[in-house]
């Protein structure tokens, strides 16, 4: 892979304020490192897209800190942004996006389905409840988020409610609200 020189102090950069600034990042510091150009971040290619090999995790931002850390990176020339339900963000991430004015065909967003929400109707709703707290028409990329099921402890009925929410999620491909789908925090 080749990351370009600016792309890659950029990236520096760009963690580095966010990190000790809790996402309250000065506009002047965007332009004392400039954007870097989308086009160089490597990606993944598929059949169904691309999958941008660098992205900006949103796991414990809230509020205006995640708000304020979406719009900076998207600025930056991030393109990729990684979230979750059990996050609480979405709006926020949401609102940041059309903030900056993106257009929604050059991002790239993941999400996952919490261990509270699988079997066949949690996970249905669950995957609704993020399409309209991200205002998105789909999600590129719908995970599972980690293969515990909350409150059951017959491994049985575990399992048959990871096979029900596996089954949506490929239910939800084929409807075109996701466009990749896949597990999270699996041990191999």
């Amino acid at each position: 892979l080749h990351y370009s020189p600016n792309m890659f102090a950029s990236f520096l950069v760009a963690c580095l304020l966010c990190s000790f600034s809790g996402g309250k990042v000065p506009a002047k510091k965007l332009a004392d490192y400039g954007p870097f150009d989308p086009h160089d971040i490597p990606k993944l290619d598929f059949e169904h897209g691309d999958i941008p090999q660098l992205g900006l995790g949103t796991y414990k931002a809230k509020g205006n800190d995640v708000y304020e850390a979406v719009k900076f990176a998207l600025r930056l020339g991030y393109r990729h942004i990684d979230t979750a339900l059990a996050y609480d963000n979405h709006k926020e991430i949401a609102r940041a996006i059309k903030d900056v004015g993106i257009n929604r065909r050059s991002l790239f967003i993941t999400s996952k389905i919490p261990w509270t929400m699988h079997g066949k109707e949690k996970t249905e709703i669950a995957i609704d409840l993020m399409l309209r707290e991200l205002d998105v028409y789909h999600i590129d990329l719908c995970l599972v988020h980690f293969p515990g099921v909350s409150g059951v402890k017959d491994p049985a009925l575990a399992a048959n409610l990871r096979r029900e929410t596996w089954k949506v999620l490929e239910e939800a491909k084929e409807d075109g609200k996701c466009v990749f789908i896949g597990v999270s925090n699996y041990m191999i």
